[in-house]
């Protein structure tokens, strides 16, 4: 694999911290949203939204960066809201039920470190989907300004416990 394609993950990552870091204390109340229903397509609609997520979700499970915080939650529940997130930031026909991202996080303290990684997991799922690099870019670009209500910044207050899973 030729060195830039290996270094994307990272720059990707980078990206992210560096767009969403100028407030960190503003909250993102609504998902933002894709007018170009192509990346929802792309992502093949629905069913291969749902999965997209299926895959993102294990590969968060299973990799010792990301596991801790997905320790105890329901699965189900989350995928759900993840899926319906994706397609609703996608420009897919989706409503995203869940809660803010901040509310969703809270107290699960998560570093930029863990958020970084979180999306080279969701990389790698869209690259085993063929998802194109040019959709990949624009629907992280959508996704990156959640970054300030998931990322804990570094010296903050100990967050509140996270709730229990139902």
């Amino acid at each position: 694999m030729p060195v830039l394609l290996r270094a994307l993950p990272a720059a990707f990552a980078a990206l992210l911290f560096c767009l969403c870091t100028a407030d960190v204390r503003a909250q993102t109340p609504v998902p933002l949203r894709t007018t170009d229903p192509s990346v929802y397509r792309a992502l093949g609609e629905e069913p291969g939204i749902v999965l997209l997520v299926d895959d993102f979700v294990a590969r968060n499970l299973a990799d010792p960066r990301t596991r801790e915080p997905f320790r105890g939650i329901n699965l189900r529940n989350l995928k759900k809201h993840i899926a319906e997130q994706f397609c609703h930031v996608s420009g897919g026909p989706c409503v995203y039920t869940g809660d803010t991202m901040r509310a969703a996080h809270q107290g699960y303290d998560i570093t930029r470190a863990q958020f970084n990684a979180v999306v080279e997991n969701l990389q790698a799922a869209m690259d085993a989907r063929d998802v194109p690099f040019a959709v990949q870019r624009r629907f992280l670009a959508v996704l990156a300004p959640m970054y300030r209500d998931i990322v804990v910044p570094p010296g903050s207050a100990p967050a509140a416990p996270r709730p229990a899973a139902p």
